[in-house]
């Protein structure tokens, strides 16, 4: 057994297996005085945008924006529905480079759009 005085030595292998760590988001989301439940069928309902050079990203958010305005939430803005449902219309290298922004890039729905799409629109 080892020495409780001495500190633990390092493995190669132990730096093969690094610590899964939770890093906030980079939505920032206004705190929720209701409480609400977003069910599978409407998530099943959103585009998707995979972040192709093919897809057109003006086109994913017009879609976006269209259905979630038959979706209504007691207690909850439009904007703050948008930037709930977003990320999981996202998939691939499109929901990869979400998880890559800074936490608290993103504070509100314009901002987020506006960095979607100097992201993904390819001239």
């Amino acid at each position: 057994m080892g020495d409780a005085n001495q500190p633990h030595q390092m493995t190669l292998k132990d730096y093969m297996y690094p610590i899964r760590s939770t890093q906030s988001s980079c939505i920032t989301l206004s705190p929720l005085t209701a409480n609400f439940q977003i069910n599978y069928g409407m998530i099943q309902m959103l585009p998707i945008f995979l972040g192709l050079t093919n897809e057109n990203p003006y086109q994913h958010v017009r879609k976006f924006e269209d259905i979630c305005g038959t979706m209504k939430y007691n207690q909850m803005t439009e904007e703050s529905l948008k930037l709930r449902l977003f990320p999981f219309s996202l998939k691939e290298k499109a929901k990869a480079w979400l998880l890559s922004l800074q936490p608290g890039t993103i504070t509100n729905w314009i901002d987020l759009t506006e960095i979607f799409y100097r992201k993904f629109y390819s001239k």
